[in-house]
């Protein structure tokens, strides 16, 4: 999950500490400073309600007290439905109304 946030390997014990560190600081800032470590890919399909909920899901899942599966599994289906009702809702603001369409 790390690897996929990051968009880059993860070939060591150091790396995954380090930048487990670097997305645990980011969810504390901002959106930008979460965005700014993301995958590039990660950050055009992601709102940012589902990336932020995602890294707290891969911090939670790299800590001593790792959640079920079941958790992890419930948490990804929140993420991508979040996700999905944010798309929608982007695209219906940006969809003109019948009265739009009118005048």
């Amino acid at each position: 999950m790390l690897e996929l946030i990051l968009g880059r390997p993860i070939n060591c014990i150091n790396d995954t500490t380090i930048a487990k560190d670097m997305v645990q600081v980011s969810l504390v800032v901002d959106e930008i400073a979460r965005r700014s470590i993301v995958d590039p890919l990660v950050c055009k399909e992601c709102c940012d309600e589902s990336l932020k909920t995602l890294m707290e899901l891969c911090v939670r899942c790299l800590s001593n007290d790792r959640p079920s599966i079941d958790d992890v599994l419930w948490n990804l289906e929140f993420i991508a439905q979040t996700n999905l009702s944010s798309i929608e809702e982007s695209v219906s603001n940006q969809m003109p109304t019948s009265i739009e369409c009118i005048t």
